[in-house]
């Protein structure tokens, strides 16, 4: 990797160079916070603001002369091959294939494998800048998140849905909780998928080592309002992690803060989880109800259902999510394997060992480099693993990934 950039603006190169920090910090703001802001609608698919600002970023990071032509012709592929298994699907109970979800899982695996092939070479000084970007994203999440949680305890709901009309998809509504709090989801969909963002930007910063603490505790408030199982979990794993193989002289004070946290949360994790077995409950609608869809799918479907079809399929096994009966699936692994049969299964396989192996073998004196297995457990917080706003938040995740596998890897100067 080429050296740290220093502060010297005098040259016109330099100076452009921090011009192009200063634009990808900016898209990278905006398209997190906007990442669920809808503007159009093209084709049936929605597009939001950080659809389009993110895969921009990145790409910026990396230039598009790291853009290699395999990876112009993957992404393609990987386009096309859903498009048309979308075409040949049998017809739907619409009328037609499900071009909607498979026209944006398209865009999306095109997107993604592209904006791969661009940054698998980073500028540490455009890196910056998108390390900038993240940064000042995830305290604005986490300040919406907990103002939220405060606000709507008193019985007020202003902060919810800020983007108002323009909210992705529909309007959250903050009523159930397990506890006097409502369920924060800051400027998102729903709370699980702020819970997301919140561990998706503190991922590469993290992998950075760029303002860790400040960033960690971010993290938590952001999962911690939004009341998301899946997210204290796989943020007290991730600590844990890092605590058993590191071998810095932090590892008792991380230790003993980790525990901190267990004895915060721990009652309720417990209650979540004793949730699973409770018809009607969130955790049964995403982890144990779902598991009859999916025995059934790979014993009479081996290569999954037709794209356009999951609603109606769910709806008709009377699973309950609350008190309505559910037409969705919230585990996106189960949405793999659901449209792909046992080829997703395969493909879950290959995807949670590669992210494990880049994790764990490439340098194993850098604890640090344990927070990319967050990327193994995002399709746990939503059933939108096609969706462009998951893609992206993936995208993030994976390019801190490759910013560690620097050889050395580089702490990005705050």
């Amino acid at each position: 990797m080429p050296r740290q950039p220093t502060d010297d603006t005098r040259s016109p190169a330099s100076r452009a160079d921090q011009g192009r920090r200063r634009a990808i910090a900016v898209l990278v703001v905006a398209g997190f916070i906007g990442l669920h802001f809808q503007f159009v609608t093209i084709g049936g698919v929605q597009f939001t603001i950080g659809m389009v600002l993110i895969p921009v970023a990145l790409t910026m990071v990396g230039g598009l002369k790291a853009l290699s032509p395999f990876a112009a012709v993957a992404g393609l592929s990987a386009g096309f091959i859903v498009t048309a298994r979308a075409l040949l699907d049998e017809p739907t109970s619409t009328g037609g294939p499900g071009l909607g979800s498979a026209g944006q899982a398209a865009i999306g695996l095109f997107l993604f494998v592209l904006t791969a092939g661009a940054v698998w070479r980073l500028n540490p000084n455009r890196w910056r800048g998108f390390c900038e970007g993240c940064y000042l994203s995830l305290l604005t999440v986490a300040a919406l998140c907990c103002a939220q949680a405060l606000t709507g305890a008193l019985g007020n709901e202003f902060l919810f849905n800020p983007f108002r009309g323009h909210q992705y998809l529909n309007q959250y509504d903050p009523g159930g909780s397990y506890t006097r709090f409502p369920r924060a989801a800051g400027f998102y969909l729903e709370p699980s998928f702020a819970a997301l963002v919140g561990i998706a930007l503190a991922v590469p910063l993290v992998l950075s080592k760029y303002h860790v603490r400040r960033v960690v505790v971010a993290a938590f408030l952001t999962v911690l309002a939004s009341q998301s199982a899946t997210g204290l979990l796989v943020l007290i794993a991730l600590i844990f992690v890092y605590v058993l193989s590191s071998r810095g002289r932090g590892k008792f004070g991380i230790l003993v803060m980790a525990t901190s946290v267990v004895a915060l949360v721990g009652p309720y994790i417990v209650l979540r989880l004793q949730s699973i077995q409770t018809a009607g409950s969130s955790g049964a609608y995403r982890v144990s109800a779902p598991v009859e869809i999916i025995r059934d799918v790979l014993g009479e479907y081996p290569f999954g259902r037709p794209f356009g079809s999951l609603n109606s399929v769910v709806r008709s096994y009377a699973i309950y999510n609350g008190a309505d009966v559910g037409t969705s699936l919230d585990n996106g692994y189960y949405v793999v394997v659901y449209y792909f049969g046992w080829v997703g299964v395969i493909g879950c396989a290959i995807f949670i060992f590669l992210v494990v192996k880049a994790s764990l073998t490439r340098a194993p004196g850098d604890a640090v480099r344990r927070v990319g297995l967050a990327l193994v457990a995002a399709p746990l917080f939503t059933g939108a693993v096609f969706g462009l706003d998951f893609l992206c938040l993936c995208m993030a995740m994976y390019v801190g990934i490759r910013w560690a596998a620097s050889d050395p890897p580089q702490a990005v100067r705050a």
